[in-house]
């Protein structure tokens, strides 16, 4: 049914007045209002639908504004819209109250750029979530208002372009809408700055502009209601002739429900409904599962809940392993030690014969890491690779850099810790599947394909593509939805950084482009489906199975318990050789976990020799996953038939 509305632009403070005596007994209500031009005009959307009592208020001073604010408050009424315009001294407010339960949103007014960068940090730390702004004063001394409800639908949104002009905004939009968000929200002061919210939620399809003069505005609510679009958002700004409008159009008001999806060969009730309390609990859209007992695939699941139109998440969707890389690295090093290649006790530079950057040598330390200290995250290592940034000063060069690059520069540092203390480390695999590299004389993923996938017949893995321009269309969406501070404490956000991929270094999503995944292929940079890793799992299991002897993998996973079982006192420990953990019951069985988490994704894998297995993968992060572990582990699965052939 199409949305009844009316659109009223370059309204007077009369006219405003007006529109508001006929249309609020005709059933409408403004969804958007803005007052711009130093307070003398008003833009808004009125909808006519059903809703909670409403009042409204317009061309009033802050004082005026704060005394109906409290006497609002008092009578049960929140804040829903606020728009500012003016000077610092003279500034006319315009605002909507709706009739709500609870306490009333947070609403500010007289902010500074400082201010607004801190409550934005401490909205998302709070669970709160932007829903209306301004932003007003003069150009030099920027003021800012806004609307902070709880964000009771754990929406991940982003408020930090708060100063923009016409072009920085345009890169926030092109940023943001090819990571999966849209704009909620986005007006522009009397001097031309745009403040935007995003969000990723969805109203279906949208069209945004910016910078539109009147007459192209008129065009566009015209051209756009014949299709059935409204503004969910206009704003007027600007000056003079130099007035303009930002305004996105949508098909509804209302964001999409999510609904939940399974997608599998055979159902599990108890793996199933885990699932959808895993995505319900967490505001991920997706995940994919799959249990692997001996050598059996036993099940395997695409999990999906998003709304209507998202690609439905499958169980041979690729995902990035993250971490879980690390695992495969450790099997591909395992089979460089089987055949002789290099031994525990070699180094890494008397294979890697790395060349250090000009003006600087390799670090004594670094020339004298073993592979055992390495695999054992006793190493000394930075956690990390070291910056784009810092590998382009050392050599003099361009963007992206290379793997090899990153190493040569990694190997002149000293060492982060010299007493070589446990500690987990990116870098260490990183530089591992470098030895892969220079000893088959291949790229790390052809030189895996070569000696573990292809043995298989594992087709669906790949290097993880840090691009979105670059992504396939059979991997799943990564969406920004939190992210750990150093307090431990968590934050929703939409994430947005500049690229290290191309000189310009435009903005980017999250992990779409700010770090470089080629050069992290072999610690966490693999995709890969779930049931092509449970055919890893299940050949691990079979005694003769072609890229590994029983011997050598039970000589690697008892280095990995004897690690972790040594160091049971250490503040942090891992048992290396790809797992976090690994243990060793009476009967020789052999047991381990490893994660892997890439801030838009998470992995995990539970992993018993000969036992039951599970990998899974997901297209979000900071989930608990015990609720899908607690139902695949308490399941008979001796007598469940093998799904591998389902899955060719």
């Amino acid at each position: 049914m199409a949305l009844d509305f009316q659109v009223k632009v370059d309204r007077t403070a009369a006219d405003y007045q007006q529109d508001f005596d006929e249309l609020r007994p005709a059933g409408y209500r403004p969804i958007t209002l803005s007052v711009y031009q130093g307070g003398s005009l008003y833009a808004a959307v009125w909808l006519r639908r059903s809703g909670p009592d409403w009042s409204g208020l317009h061309n009033v001073s802050a004082a005026r504004f704060q005394t109906a604010f409290d006497s609002n408050v008092a009578a049960g009424y929140h804040p829903v819209i606020l728009s500012v315009s003016g000077s610092s001294s003279s500034a006319i407010f315009a605002a909507v109250f709706e009739q709500r339960a609870g306490g009333p949103p947070l609403t500010r007014f007289g902010l500074s750029t400082a201010d607004m960068q801190s409550l934005h940090q401490q909205a998302q730390s709070n669970g709160w979530i932007m829903t209306s702004g301004a932003i007003y004063g003069d150009a030099a001394n920027p003021l800012y208002a806004g609307i902070w409800p709880p964000n009771d639908s754990r929406v991940a949104w982003n408020a930090e372009g708060i100063f923009d002009d016409r072009d920085e905004y345009q890169g926030r939009f092109n940023a943001q809408v090819t990571g999966f968000a849209r704009p909620a929200f986005v007006t522009l002061s009397d001097y031309g700055r745009y403040l935007s919210i995003f969000t990723d939620d969805t109203l279906g399809p949208f069209v945004a502009f910016h910078g539109l003069s009147f007459s192209d505005l008129s065009g566009a609510v015209e051209r756009y209601k014949q299709l059935g679009f409204i503004p969910v958002s206009l704003q007027g700004g600007g000056s003079g002739s130099g007035l303009r409008y930002a305004v996105v159009f949508a098909g509804q008001v209302q964001p999409l429900d999510r609904q939940f999806t399974v997608t599998a060969p055979v159902y599990m009730p108890a793996i199933d409904d885990a699932a959808q309390t895993i995505l319900a609990g967490s505001g991920i859209r997706g995940m994919s599962a799959a249990v692997v007992d001996g050598t059996r695939l036993v099940y395997a699941a695409g999990y999906t809940l998003a709304e209507p139109g998202y690609p439905v998440l499958l169980p041979t969707t690729m995902f990035r392993l993250a971490s879980v890389s690390k695992t495969v690295t450790a099997l591909a090093i395992q089979q460089l030690i089987a055949n002789r290649t290099i031994h525990l006790n070699d180094t890494l530079q008397s294979i890697l014969q790395l060349l250090p950057p000009p003006g600087r040598s390799i670090d004594p330390g670094f020339a004298a890491l073993t592979f055992q200290e390495v695999l054992e995250f006793h190493s000394g290592l930075a956690g990390g690779n070291p910056a784009d940034s810092d590998v382009q000063a050392a050599f003099g060069i361009g963007l992206p850099v290379t793997g090899w690059e990153v190493a040569s520069l990694a190997a002149s540092n000293p060492l982060a810790d010299p007493t070589k203390e446990m500690a987990y480390s990116n870098l260490a695999y990183f530089l591992l599947g470098l030895v892969v590299s220079k000893a088959q004389q291949l790229p790390f993923i052809d030189a895996i394909r070569q000696t573990i996938f292809d043995p298989l017949g594992i087709k669906r893995i790949r290097l993880a593509s840090p691009l979105l321009a670059t992504t396939y269309p059979d991997e799943a969406r990564y969406h920004r939805l939190a992210l750990f501070l150093s307090g431990g404490e968590q934050r929703a956000g939409l994430l947005l950084r500049n690229s290290v991929m191309t000189n310009d270094q435009p903005l980017v999503p999250f992990v779409y482009g700010d770090r470089n995944l080629w050069n992290e292929d072999a610690s966490g940079g693999l995709s890969i489906t779930t049931v092509d890793f449970a055919r890893l799992l299940a050949a691990l299991n079979a005694w003769d199975n072609p890229i590994i002897t029983r011997n050598s993998l039970s000589s690697m996973l008892k280095l990995a318990a004897d690690n972790y079982s040594a160091h049971a006192s250490a503040a942090h420990r891992f048992a290396g050789y790809g797992f976090d953990s690994m243990t060793r019951d009476p009967m020789g069985r052999f047991t381990g976990f490893k994660s892997g988490y890439l801030f838009t994704s998470q992995s995990g894998l539970w992993f018993t020799l000969d036992g039951t297995s599970l990998i899974l993968n997901l297209n979000g992060t900071s989930v608990d996953c015990s609720p899908i572990q607690n139902a695949v582990f308490g399941i008979d699965w001796s007598k469940t038939p093998d799904l591998f052939p389902a899955f060719a």
